[in-house]
């Protein structure tokens, strides 16, 4: 199924029409994951979040979780610095997770 894969691959790449287009919906898959993780974080990070007056999200300030923002650099340091794979990262910030919610019980 990989040589299959390549050699669509490579044939797309010869043709010039079918190149853009294949660039046009890459950048589309890209805008709408950035827009997903955006939307989760804060969601995650405040626990209200609403949108103003020209449609952006804005979360309130006061309901800001930093257990979460924590738990979230954590993760971020360990696949960035360490470079550790997703597998272990997911249960060390599951295992922090817990921890967490029985240290500040609120969150």
């Amino acid at each position: 199924m990989g040589a299959l894969a390549v050699i669509v691959t490579l044939w797309i790449a010869t043709h010039p029409r079918l190149s853009g287009a294949l660039q046009g919906i890459t950048a589309a898959v890209v805008g709408v994951i950035a827009n997903l993780s955006i939307w989760l974080a804060l969601n995650v990070w405040f626990a209200a979040v609403e949108r103003n007056a020209i449609g952006l999200w804005v979360p309130d300030p006061s309901t800001i979780n930093l257990t979460a923002i924590a738990v979230s650099a954590l993760a971020g340091a360990l696949f960035l610095w360490r470079k550790m794979d997703l597998l272990p990262v997911l249960a060390l910030k599951g295992a922090a997770g817990i921890v967490a919610s029985y240290v500040s019980p609120g969150i």
